[in-house]
C-alpha cells in the first residue's frame, strides 16, 4: 500500500518516483506498460515480504518528500478537472501564495492572467495528451513584483496508462530576463549610438572586408547596407586612394595598428567623390595578427571646398582690386609698400616690382621724408597714432591742369594680439562725385518750389477750363446772339480771374511726370524752333540726321525745351545773329560725350547762337530758378528746361565761352524703329457740334464753374449728364444708376478734390462696383504720376485741363 498522503509517480519505466505531500489519498500512477511489482522487482524488493517492502517504500517515499521540497523549482500537481493537487514550497516562494491558499482550486480562482498567458490552454492540451513546449510568460506576484515564468508541463498516467492530470514544473526566469533585456538594452543603445553618430564608422576584417557600417556612413555615401556589407572597402575609395591605401597605409597600419588622419577620397554611389580623414585602430590575436580594424572618418569635403572656396575669393579680390578705378596699397609700421592693386600703380605711373618694398612717400612724392614732414596731411599717420580709421580729401591738379577732387581713406590691421601692425591707404579720385552733388543741388532747388507752383498752377488751370469752354459754347451758339454773348461774359469773368494769378505764375513749378509717347520728334524740333524766333532779327538752320532715332516723351514739354534754349539765344543776341540746330544719334559712353550719361542710345540735339557767350563764374548758375541777366527773363525758362530733361532720363549741359557764343546739348533716350506716336484727343476728333452717337455721362469735379461748364459741353455733344462735387457723391450715383438698369457709360473724373474723395480712390471704388467702369481722369495739376501712367491705374483715357470741346468729344467718341 502506498502512504495515504502521498503520490508515487512513476516515469521512464525504471522506478523512479516523485512523492509528492499533501494529496488526500494515495492513487498509484505507473505509466503504460509499466507495472508496481516489476518496478519493486526491479528495485530490489522482496515480494515474499510485503511488510519490508512497505517498510522500503515509506523511506522511499520520504527522501523522495526532501527533493521534492528542496528543489530550486517549482513543481505543481493538477487533477483531471485542473485543480491543483500539489504545490512544493519553491513555488510558494515564485508565486507568494502558499499550498493551503491554492490545492483544491483551479487556476484560474487564483491567477486570472494565466488565460491572457496560454498556461490553461497548454493545461488542456497536455489533459488529451499533445506534447506542448515550455512556455515562458510575465507576471506580477501578489506582492506586485514583476516576475518571469518557465512553465513546463507533462500528462500524469495511472496504472493502466490513463492520464489523470497534469505535472507542471515552474522555474523563475526573472532575473535571466532582466539580465537579457538590460544586455539588449545595451546593445540596442550602443548600436543607436553608433548609427546615430554624425560620423562615419567603420569596421573592417583582416582581409579588407566591410563587416559593420553605421546609418551615418550609409547616409553619406548614398548606399543601402545590403550593397555595402562583405565587400572590399577599397571599392569605395577613387582610384588614386586607392593606390595609396594598397601600396602605404595598409602596409604601415598592420605593421603599427593604427593610423590616423589619413586623408583619402571616397567615392559615393552617385559619382561624386568625398573628401575625408581616416583613422583607426586593430583588434589583434594572441599571436598579435590585425584581425578587425574600426576606423573613424571625417568628411572634410566642406571644409576643402570651403578652402578652395577662400582661395578663389581671395584671386576674385585680387581680381577686382586690380580692375578697380580707386588705389589700395597696404602699409607696414614704417610705410613701406607690402601690396598694392594696379591703380595705385598706374596713378604713379610703376609696376609692382618698382612699388613692393618701397616707402609710399617715395613712390607717390619722391620725397626722402614721409610727406607730414613736408607739411602735408597724411591719413596713415593718424591711423598709426589713433588705431582707428581716417579719412580726407584734398585737391590736386592733373596732368592736364584740371582740377581734380581726391578722397584718400585709411583703414588699421591689427594681429591676433590686437597689435596695429599695418594699414590700408585707398586713394579715390571723387571728382565726378562732386560734380553729381552739384547737380543734386540744382535738382533740390528745383524741388523746393514745386509744392506752390502745383497748387498755383492747379487753379489757373481751372479758370483757363472756364475760358476754353465758355468760348467753344460761344461758337456753337454764334447763331444765337443772346446765349453767345452769355457765354462770352462768362468766359470774359474767368479770365478777369486769372490775372490776379500772373504774376504768381513766374514761379518755377515741378509739374507733373511727363506723359510720354513714342515719336519722331524731328516735327517738335522744327515747329518749336518755328515758334521761338517768330518775329525775331534772328536766322536760323536746321539739320537733322536722315536716320534719326525715335523717341518716348512729352511732346509738349520737349517743344516747351526746344523754346526755352532758342528763346535764351535770341535774346542774348540783341542786334540779331544765327541760331544752329542738329540733331543726331549717339551711343553712350563715347567720345565727346558727358561722362554723367548713363549708358545706352541717345538722341542729341545741339542748339547754338553766335551771341556774347556767358561768363565762366556765371555758367554754374544758369539752371538755376530766377537766376537770370535779362531785363526782360523770368529765370524760370532754363530751369524748367533742366527739370523736364532730368524727366525724361536725359541730360542737358552747355558749353560756352565769353565772345564765341553758346551751345546747349539736350541727350535724350533713344529708340530704334518706326514711332507708333499718340493719337491726342483733338487729333482724334473733328470739329462737329454733336457726336454720332449719345451716351450717359458722369462727370465729378469740385469747382462748381468747370462742373457746370462740363454739363453743358457734354450736352451740347449730345449726351445726357449727371454731375457729381466729390467722389463719394460719384460713388453713390454710379451704384443707383446701376441697380436701376441705367448705368453710365462713362465717367469723367477730377484728379484732385479738395476735402473728398478725388479721382484716384474713386475710380478703384468704381472697379469694384462695376470692374468695366470706363472712367476719364482730368486735371490741370497732379503731383504724382496718374496722369502720366493713367491707364496703369484704371482710366481708360485722360483730359489735360484746360480742354476744348473738340479734345473732350475725341476722348468721349472712343469709350461711349
Amino acid at each position: 500500500m502506498w502512504h495515504e498522503n502521498t503520490l508515487a509517480v512513476m516515469m521512464t519505466g525504471d522506478y523512479r518516483s516523485i512523492i509528492l505531500p499533501l494529496l488526500p489519498q494515495n492513487i498509484p500512477l505507473v505509466k503504460p506498460q509499466t507495472n508496481i511489482s516489476q518496478a519493486a522487482s526491479s528495485d530490489g524488493v522482496d515480494q515474499e515480504r510485503p511488510d519490508c517492502a512497505e517498510e522500503r517504500l515509506q523511506r522511499l517515499s520520504r527522501l523522495n518528500e526532501q527533493i521534492v521540497n528542496s528543489v530550486g523549482e517549482g513543481i505543481i500537481v493538477y487533477g483531471p478537472d485542473l485543480r491543483y493537487l500539489a504545490w512544493n514550497p519553491t513555488m510558494e516562494r515564485i508565486s507568494g501564495k502558499k499550498a493551503s491558499d491554492v490545492l483544491g482550486r483551479h487556476p484560474l480562482e487564483v491567477f486570472p492572467h494565466l488565460q491572457d498567458v496560454g498556461v490553461i490552454d497548454r493545461l488542456e492540451r497536455t489533459l488529451r495528451g499533445e506534447v506542448c513546449p515550455p512556455l515562458e510568460f510575465h507576471a506580477l506576484t501578489v506582492s506586485g513584483i514583476d516576475a518571469w515564468s518557465s512553465d513546463s508541463c507533462s500528462p500524469l498516467y495511472n496504472d493502466k496508462g490513463e492520464i489523470i492530470g497534469v505535472i507542471g514544473i515552474v522555474r523563475d526566469i526573472t532575473a535571466n530576463r532582466k539580465g537579457e533585456e538590460a544586455l539588449r538594452k545595451s546593445r540596442e543603445k550602443f548600436r543607436t549610438l553608433y548609427d546615430q553618430t554624425p560620423i562615419m564608422l567603420h569596421s573592417i576584417d583582416r582581409f579588407g572586408d566591410l563587416i559593420d557600417v553605421n546609418s551615418y556612413w550609409l547616409k553619406t555615401m548614398g548606399y543601402e547596407r545590403s550593397e555595402v556589407l562583405g565587400h572590399k572597402v577599397i571599392d569605395f575609395y577613387s582610384e588614386s586612394s586607392r593606390q595609396y591605401a594598397l601600396e602605404i597605409i595598409q602596409p604601415a597600419f598592420f605593421r603599427d595598428g593604427f593610423c590616423k588622419n589619413v586623408p583619402y577620397q571616397f567615392v559615393k554611389k552617385n559619382g561624386e567623390l568625398l573628401d575625408v580623414l581616416l583613422s583607426a585602430s586593430s583588434e589583434q590575436d594572441a599571436e598579435g595578427n590585425v584581425v578587425r580594424s574600426r576606423a573613424v572618418i571625417e568628411n572634410i569635403t566642406e571644409r576643402k571646398r570651403s578652402e578652395e572656396h577662400l582661395r578663389q575669393r581671395e584671386q576674385l579680390i585680387r581680381s577686382i582690386l586690380d580692375n578697380v578705378d580707386e588705389g589700395f596699397v597696404l602699409l607696414d609700421r614704417e610705410y613701406r609698400v607690402l601690396s598694392a592693386n594696379r591703380s595705385y600703380c598706374r596713378q604713379n605711373k610703376a609696376g609692382d616690382q618698382d612699388v613692393i618694398g618701397r616707402y609710399c612717400y617715395e613712390v607717390a612724392r619722391q620725397y626722402s621724408r614721409p610727406c607730414y614732414e613736408y607739411g602735408e596731411g597724411c591719413v596713415i599717420r593718424h591711423v598709426f597714432e589713433t588705431g582707428k580709421p581716417f579719412q580726407s580729401v584734398h585737391t590736386q591738379e592733373d596732368s592736364q591742369g584740371e582740377t581734380r577732387h581726391v578722397e584718400t581713406r585709411g583703414f588699421p590691421l591689427f594681429d591676433a594680439a590686437g597689435q596695429l601692425t599695418s594699414a590700408i591707404k585707398v586713394i579715390h579720385d571723387v571728382t565726378d562725385h562732386y560734380r553729381l552733388e552739384a547737380e543734386q543741388i540744382k535738382t533740390e532747388k528745383l524741388e523746393a518750389i514745386g509744392a506752390l507752383a502745383g497748387g498755383i498752377a492747379h487753379d489757373f488751370n481751372n479758370l483757363l477750363q472756364g475760358v476754353f469752354g465758355y468760348l467753344s459754347m460761344a461758337r456753337l451758339a454764334i447763331d444765337n446772339k443772346d446765349e453767345a454773348l452769355a457765354a462770352l461774359e462768362q468766359a470774359e469773368k474767368a479770365l478777369g480771374l486769372s490775372i490776379k494769378l500772373t504774376m504768381q505764375l513766374l514761379t518755377f513749378s515741378k509739374g507733373g511726370k511727363p506723359v510720354k509717347n513714342r515719336a519722331d520728334i524731328r516735327q517738335v524740333i522744327e515747329n518749336s524752333a518755328k515758334f521761338a524766333l517768330s518775329g525775331s532779327k534772328c536766322g536760323w538752320h536746321l539739320r537733322m540726321a536722315e536716320d534719326l532715332w525715335q523717341a518716348e516723351v512729352d511732346e509738349g514739354q520737349i517743344g516747351q525745351v526746344i523754346q526755352n534754349i532758342v528763346l535764351n539765344g535770341v535774346q542774348a543776341m540783341d542786334e540779331g545773329g544765327r541760331i544752329e540746330i542738329s540733331a543726331d544719334n549717339f551711343q553712350a559712353p563715347g567720345r565727346d560725350l558727358p561722362p554723367e550719361l548713363a549708358a545706352g542710345e541717345y538722341i542729341r540735339i545741339m542748339i547754338s547762337d553766335n551771341g556774347p557767350g556767358i561768363p565762366s563764374h556765371l555758367l554754374g548758375k544758369i539752371f538755376d530758378p530766377y537766376f537770370t541777366t535779362k531785363a526782360e527773363g523770368s529765370g524760370l525758362g532754363l530751369a524748367t528746361s533742366y527739370s523736364i530733361i532730368s524727366k525724361h532720363d536725359g541730360l542737358i549741359d552747355v558749353h560756352s565761352e565769353t565772345g564765341r557764343g553758346t551751345t546747349f546739348f539736350v541727350y535724350l533716350p533713344a529708340m530704334r524703329g518706326e514711332g507708333r506716336g499718340a493719337l491726342s484727343a483733338t487729333a482724334a476728333c473733328v470739329d462737329e457740334a454733336v457726336t454720332q452717337k449719345s451716351g450717359k455721362i458722369l462727370v465729378m469735379d469740385d469747382d462748381q464753374v468747370i462742373r457746370d461748364l462740363a454739363v453743358l459741353m457734354i450736352k451740347a455733344l449730345g449726351h445726357e449728364v449727371e454731375s457729381a462735387e466729390h467722389g463719394e457723391e460719384a460713388i453713390r450715383r454710379y451704384r443707383l444708376a446701376m441697380e436701376a438698369g441705367k448705368p453710365f457709360d462713362v465717367v469723367v473724373l477730377d484728379l484732385t478734390i479738395r476735402g473728398g474723395m478725388g479721382g484716384f480712390d474713386t475710380v478703384r471704388h468704381l472697379q469694384e462696383i462695376d470692374p468695366k467702369v470706363k472712367a476719364v481722369v482730368s486735371s490741370g495739376y497732379s503731383d504724382g504720376n496718374t496722369l502720366a501712367e493713367y491707364k496703369q491705374l484704371g482710366f481708360a483715357a485722360c483730359l489735360h485741363k484746360p480742354y476744348s470741346l473738340a479734345e473732350l468729344k475725341g476722348a468721349l467718341k472712343t469709350l461711349v
